[in-house]
């Protein structure tokens, strides 16, 4: 059994792709059935209607494993065997594929909750079967399309694979089987200790994921990916974006990144989940009166109080024990109102608390590592005179800071829930 062949051992199915293969499909069927014939084994066959113009490999696999369970059967037996190992593992590696990619094919494969795979000849190589055939008389079917350039599994076993094994210094299959077995124990290995912590995967729910901190971010990784699969957005973020996305969420930083048309994936205090796009969280300019608070889209509240302050507090303030992400205090003998709270532009400057100078807002965002994305999203307020006195995340301005002696201030807070 040929394991890029379409034959299926589990009672004896077949599924042609017609339309790809034209009479080769149909020699192939007719030969599974008079095999099936031979040994009283029933035959299902299957065939594709409407071929997309663009197939490829992925395309393929769905539409067998499609067939597969349109079977009605709970275990099917599969030919693959060591070279389709290497191959697949050559593959995958130019494709950045992690532990669970480059595990398979896998001896034995759960498909949802009703369809097992298994691949008894996996440690074998293909001479061998071959071989055996052979000293048995007993005859095959070759895939037509093996023959094709078209797919890149056939390039590489074409080009890649010959040359590979000419040049290992040692059975370049063992080792590849080896390593395969190896990376699937370690595979499942995260996901045994994964499952200690409890994780929930459910759709259109936030993923808490404090319990993985300090952690190892394998760990991350996999629990992001459980989670995105859970939200049907496997395919909706890159490679890349899903890197940026466990970066700085394991290090504990505030992190979205685009999942679609005005949506994204965000990362905050522990939680992984979906939101608005901050690049559609767009509002006019507004007055705040202290005592008041403005509602912002995406969940988020910027409010401002008069407070009287006593030493206590005062010396809390100057020591910086309150972060300017969420709140900060102004001298409100310093601040001229009504406020107005809007969104930063180009050009915007001010005195960051402690600065020998004004700087632009776009160089305090940098250093304060808040992404372009991001920085369009935070409110700027702005005293009536024109001046900024603050935006979340950065340091109040220095013009209003709080003394030693000041009695009364202004306290802006900033939320998001």
């Amino acid at each position: 059994a040929d394991g890029r062949a379409d034959h299926l051992f589990a009672h004896l199915h077949f599924h042609g792709k017609r339309g790809l293969r034209g009479k080769a499909s149909e020699e192939d069927a007719a030969f599974v059935g008079d095999v099936a014939t031979d040994l009283c084994l029933p035959v299902i066959t299957g065939s594709l209607g409407e071929v997309s113009t663009h197939v490829n490999e992925a395309w393929l696999r769905e539409q067998r494993l499609a067939f597969y369970r349109q079977t009605g059967l709970r275990h099917i037996l599969l030919g693959h065997h060591a070279n389709d190992v290497a191959e697949t593992m050559v593959m995958r590696l130019t494709r950045g594929s992690g532990a669970t990619g480059l595990s398979a094919p896998r001896v034995r494969q759960v498909i949802g909750e009703s369809l097992v795979l298994h691949r008894p000849l996996l440690h074998l190589p293909k001479t061998d079967i071959v071989h055996a055939l052979k000293i048995c008389e007993v005859p095959w079917r070759e895939d037509a399309s093996n023959a094709s350039q078209l797919h890149y599994r056939n390039r590489v076993r074409a080009s890649v694979m010959p040359n590979l094994m000419e040049s290992a210094p040692g059975n370049a299959l063992a080792g590849f089987s080896r390593a395969r077995q190896l990376l699937q124990e370690d595979d499942e290995a995260i996901d045994a200790w994964l499952s200690r912590f409890g994780l929930r995967y459910e759709s259109g729910k936030a993923m808490d994921c404090r319990s993985l901190q300090d952690l190892p971010i394998a760990l991350w990784r996999r629990a992001l990916h459980r989670w995105l699969m859970a939200q049907d957005l496997r395919d909706s973020l890159s490679a890349s974006a899903v890197d940026k996305l466990l970066h700085e969420a394991h290090l504990g930083h505030e992190v979205h990144v685009s999942s679609g048309e005005n949506r994204e994936i965000a990362y905050r205090n522990g939680f992984f989940f979906q939101q608005e796009s901050v690049v559609a969280m767009r509002w006019n300019a507004a007055r705040l009166d202290p005592g008041y608070f403005i509602e912002l889209p995406g969940g988020r509240t910027i409010e401002a109080n008069l407070v009287e302050l006593d030493a206590q507090i005062r010396n809390k303030i100057c020591s910086g024990g309150f972060s300017p992400t969420r709140c900060v205090y102004l001298d409100a003998a310093a601040v001229s109102l009504p406020l107005t709270i809007r969104h930063w532009q180009d050009g915007d400057r001010y005195r960051p608390l402690g600065a020998p100078g004004t700087r632009k807002l776009q160089d305090c965002f940098t250093d304060a590592k808040i992404s372009p994305v991001e920085r369009r999203s935070r409110p700027v307020v702005q005293s009536e005179d024109g001046s900024v006195l603050w935006c979340p995340g950065l340091p109040p301005a220095d013009d209003a800071k709080i003394g030693p002696e000041t009695p009364r201030a202004l306290r802006l807070t900033y939320r998001r829930h």
